[in-house]
């Protein structure tokens, strides 16, 4: 008791003056190190039987007070290299100079357990070749593994598991080829985890120039709880486990431009798990937070059902000085999951509510099939055409609704509209449709679903049919059981962010080729591609299959929709899901510069889709759907620099659900928008000519029905000449140029698609120097232009052409 006072008392008294940077603990079997700054206390235990140094914010270590011999400050002693062999003939050589410094290296066959107090960086060197070994490393500061010519396999846990929670850096020799291998089942760690081939509690940064072959058999192959940087290296990691991530970090991943260029190699097969309510896939790199990636190559390939590439739960970044390929081919799908089981007697429950909510069940009667056909995109507004909002969906009994809740006090009249979107296996229609008006709830919830329509072109108006979710719930009206699967989509994502993803730079080629539900991004923030002023990236995407479908089935007594069996039982639900899309956005996507070209062929599979808006101010985007819309967006599309040129074999080119003044603004750029499906399906759909403005930029459109939507033959605004043409056939391969009254070529295209004069009846063009209230011509040819600004052979401006045929004289307007 008095030699702890002592200890106790004496470093009390000098922790406050000295200036010496270590305290050394020096017992009778090993000397600890601790740094003055990163102490945060000292004290015995109640019974004296313990020191305790309280280090580093979160650091505890305890020491037999008996044990201690005697307590210094001095400077800390220089590490030294330490070596770790697994030699040949089944044994370890360690060399470890630093053994009476605080590093303790157990051997136990050929398993190594590496314990670090010494209060800096220690270097590890490792090398050899081990059948069944392994690295343990518990290490209380930072610390730097040199592979040097390793290969070792652990038939039963980690090759390389560190439970250190500090900075471990993975340095790959010059030269040196280095292989991790992990087996097919882990044996049991008790509170410990063993996420993957290589672990890491702390963060993992990867340099060097040599090679790492990781391959993880049972979980990831890389994971660390914290975050993993790449600086150089070539990195090799194969996966084969169900629901692995060949990168997985419970923080960001970034491969870092530090002058060199690290290529990166990855993998995967394997299945989607579903565990305690969730699913999870296998992915290239896995993020809780981001992934930047600004150089290197980086190629992905996975046929993992459900398969991602790059997947980060708040945002990816790629910048530029990157060449990314992501190839998958396995495909999406659906999982089920029990979501009621339970039995009712009566009128069931009315669901609670606020007192001034109003829902919206936006399945119509009309759609032959509950789900089959169904609106999305629903949004609320006042009478006069002022937009409130885009509505949420939450649970309203046993299904979803849109919903929406006034303020206190709101009085007027409301009206609701979205988008009609009825598939088959041919293909989808889509309408624009708006609801008759509703009063304000003032006293009580209203529950409304969509009755009865008129049409007008593409566009239909419903009446509103009150809704009573009360006598909609399974088991109403009698007594009876309902047992309902919820059934999930899921999809093959390429690029896939909870957040946001911003592409400002690389080289960017991904295909997702499965028989359905293969997507090349998706993201549920804004995409931003490019930047003003620089190259921006060179972004290919190609998606093929068709999309998941899901239904939900019931049984018992009664309800809607679906109760299936009881009486007033209906059929179920079906819905479509997991389109085959090259670009998905929930939020907006602005791009400003950058070459992007797609191609989807899969079944509703659309280009490029934003339920925002799109901003297009800069670069060039050749977007190609076979059976769907090649650009759609929720709300406007402004058009103010880029060249976008977009074909559909199956839908509309573009398509703005806007459905108001300024759906399709044009500023700028070149809009090229071809649909060879014919009626009703057009270039520029935006449910009315008068919702599009132009003031400024080349336009070549051509569709069947109408150039831009029905109902007027006139543009909202135009600041420059335009003209709604006549019919006229399109070939495929023809040069197509347009000239003014002058003779002067404005610009030409290179016709993408076929249409015949039937599909083609009005197209619209325009153009700065067309000649208005003159006659403007388009002709053919079978050669480019000379001397013009031109794009990759689609789009070219200026110049002298060749095209000599007539094909339509019109005048601007």
């Amino acid at each position: 008791m008095k030699k702890a006072l002592f200890f106790l008392c004496a470093l009390s008294a000098s922790l406050s003056w000295a200036n010496i940077p270590v305290l050394k603990v020096q017992t009778q079997t090993q000397d600890y190190y601790f740094q003055i700054e990163d102490i945060d206390s000292i004290n015995f235990s109640p019974t004296a039987d313990l020191f305790m140094v309280h280090y580093d914010e979160d650091k505890q270590r305890q020491i037999a007070s008996a044990d201690i011999v005697q307590m210094t400050y001095e400077s800390l002693p220089d590490a030294q290299a330490i070596s770790i062999v697994w030699n040949n003939d089944g044994t370890v050589s360690v060399t470890n100079p630093m053994s009476e410094i605080g590093v303790d290296i157990q051997v136990s066959g050929t398993d190594v357990l590496v314990h670090s107090a010494y209060p800096d960086e220690v270097s590890y060197t490792l090398s050899g070749t081990c059948a069944d070994g392994s690295l343990k490393i518990y290490s209380d500061y930072k610390y730097e593994l040199v592979l040097n010519g390793l290969n070792l396999t652990n038939t039963e846990g980690p090759a390389i598991n560190s439970q250190s929670k500090k900075k471990g850096t993975i340095k790959l020799q010059k030269s040196t080829v280095n292989t991790l291998t992990d087996g097919s089942t882990y044996a049991d760690s008790g509170d410990e985890d063993q996420k993957g081939c290589l672990f890491s509690e702390g963060q993992l940064v990867f340099k060097g120039k040599g090679t790492l072959n990781i391959n993880a058999h049972y979980k990831h192959g890389i994971a660390s709880d914290d975050y993993i940087e790449i600086e150089n290296g070539t990195i090799n990691v194969t996966t084969t486990a169900h629901a692995a991530k060949a990168f997985k970090a419970n923080d960001y991943i970034s491969v870092l431009n530090e002058g060199n260029s690290p290529v990166i190699s990855i993998t995967q097969s394997g299945s989607k798990v579903i565990a305690d309510g969730d699913v999870s896939y296998c992915a290239g790199m896995k993020a809780d937070s981001t992934i930047t990636i600004e150089c290197g190559t980086i190629t992905i390939n996975s046929s993992a059902e459900g398969g991602k590439g790059l997947n980060a739960d708040m945002g990816v970044i790629i910048k530029e000085g990157a060449n990314i390929n992501i190839s998958l081919t396995g495909s999406g799908g659906t999982y089920s999951q029990k979501a009621v089981d339970a039995t009712a007697t009566g009128g069931g429950t009315t669901p609670t509510s606020s007192t001034n909510t109003v829902y919206f069940y936006a399945v119509p009667t009309s759609a032959g099939g509950q789900g089959t056909s169904q609106w999305t995109n629903v949004q609320l507004y006042k009478a006069d055409g002022t937009l409130v909002g885009t509505l949420s969906t939450k649970q309203v009994s046993d299904y979803k609704a849109y919903y929406y809740t006034f303020p206190q006090g709101t009085t007027g009249n409301f009206y609701f509209t979205g988008t009609f979107t009825t598939r088959t296996y041919s293909g989808t229609t889509s309408y624009s449709c708006k609801t008759s008006t509703f009063a304000a709830p003032t006293s009580a919830d209203l529950y409304y679903r969509p009755g009865s329509y008129s049409s007008s072109g593409s566009t239909r108006t419903y009446t509103l049919v009150t809704w009573d979710p009360n006598s909609y719930q399974p088991g109403g009206g009698g007594t009876g059981s309902s047992s309902d699967t919820d059934t999930q989509t899921f999809t093959c994502t390429c690029i896939k962010s909870d957040g946001y993803i911003s592409l400002l730079g690389s080289t960017i080629t991904l295909s997702a080729t499965g028989t359905k539900g293969t997507v090349g991004i998706k993201c549920d923030g804004d995409l931003v591609i490019g930047q003003t002023g620089e190259a921006g990236p060179v972004l290919n995407i190609t998606t093929t299959g068709t999309y998941v479908t899901t239904s939900s089935s019931s049984s018992g007594g009664g309800g809607f929709p679906g109760g299936g069996g009881g009486p007033g039982g209906g059929p179920g639900e079906t819905s479509y899901a997991g389109d085959p899309k090259g670009i998905k956005a929930e939020g907006n996507i602005n791009m400003y510069s950058g070459t992007v070209t797609i191609s989807t062929t899969g079944t509703a599979g659309e280009g490029m889709e934003s339920k925002s808006t799109m901003t297009l101010a800069g670069g060039r985007i050749y977007a190609y759907s076979k059976c769907d819309d090649a650009i759609n967006c929720a709300g406007q599309i402004n058009f103010s620099g880029a060249w976008v040129y977009a074909v559909s074999d199956g839908n509309d080119a573009i398509d703005s659900n806007y459905n108001r003044s300024g759906a399709i603004t044009i500023s700028g750029g070149v809009v090229v928008a071809l649909s060879s499906k014919g009626s009703p399906e057009e270039g520029l759909d935006c449910d009315n000519n008068s919702y599009i403005k132009i003031s400024g930029g080349y336009v070549f459109t051509g569709g069947a029905a109408q150039g831009g939507g029905g109902g007027s033959s006139s543009v909202g605004s135009a600041t420059q000449g335009y003209c709604f043409t006549g019919s006229y056939a399109i070939n495929k391969g023809t040069y197509y140029t347009v000239y003014n009254a002058s003779n002067v070529a404005l610009f030409t295209i290179k016709a993408m698609t076929t249409l015949t004069s039937s599909k083609n009846t009005l197209s619209l063009i325009s153009a700065p120097a067309l000649t208005k209230s003159s006659s403007n011509y388009i002709k053919s040819g079978s050669a480019a232009p000379t001397g013009s600004e031109t794009w990759d052979g689609y789009i070219y401006v200026g110049g002298t052409s060749s095209a000599s045929t007539a094909v339509k004289t019109f005048t601007a307007k």
